[in-house]
């Protein structure tokens, strides 16, 4: 019992990492909707939702990291890595 809810605990952390990343394509959306055209007279209020949504986005990602576990955040790490040399082609 203890290991499926270790198990739940480390993919909700999963997901909540996930979906911290998924936030920036409604802050994106947000932003481009402010009305840039006509700088003064813009709608400052999707700027508060942006920074509202920015500030989910943060505790999402902090309490991913907490739920996921140090064993989960170095293998994205690792895995990170490895795409960043396969994409970059850098060695160490």
């Amino acid at each position: 019992m203890k290991q499926l809810i270790g198990l739940l605990k480390r993919l909700l952390g999963v997901a909540l990492l996930v979906a911290s990343w998924g936030l920036y394509v409604p802050i994106g959306y947000l932003l481009s909707q402010a009305g840039w055209d006509n700088f003064p007279d813009m709608d400052y209020l999707y700027f508060f939702y942006a920074a509202s949504v920015y500030l989910f986005s943060w505790v999402t990602l902090l309490s991913g990291i907490y739920l996921a576990g140090p064993e989960v955040v170095t293998k994205l790490k690792e895995f990170y890595n490895v795409f960043k040399n396969k994409v970059l082609r850098r060695k160490k």
